[in-house]
């Protein structure tokens, strides 16, 4: 059974964290390899269905329960990679988001 956590996100309402599956790995593996910005947000959309533009008001609190939420929920995932070499893969993503979140287009831009 695929597991999701609920958070309520000020703002954006209520957010569903869901555990990725084996086929979004698979998929976002190869998005991984050629386009970083795409790859943070496929994961977005297919973690907690929304597009990373509608976090762009939260707070940096509300986006440390998002990420919190989304490790609970893809905690088996984690453990593998780190059994596979793949140590830094929580980093990594909790970075990427971080700086695509950062490199939006503020409010009321062209962009």
């Amino acid at each position: 059974m695929r597991k999701s956590k609920i958070i309520k996100i000020d703002g954006v309402g209520e957010v569903t964290v869901r555990e990725l599956t084996l086929r979004d790995i698979a998929e976002l593996k190869e998005l991984a390899a050629g386009d970083l910005a795409g790859f943070v947000g496929e994961v977005a959309r297919r973690a907690i269905g929304r597009d990373p533009e509608e976090l762009y008001d939260c707070t940096p609190s509300d986006l440390e329960g998002l990420w919190g939420a989304f490790r609970e929920v893809n905690g088996v995932f984690f453990k593998v990679a780190a059994a596979i070499g793949l140590d830094s893969l929580p980093e990594m993503i909790r970075d990427s988001l971080k700086d695509s979140l950062v490199s939006l287009p503020g409010p009321g831009t062209d962009q």
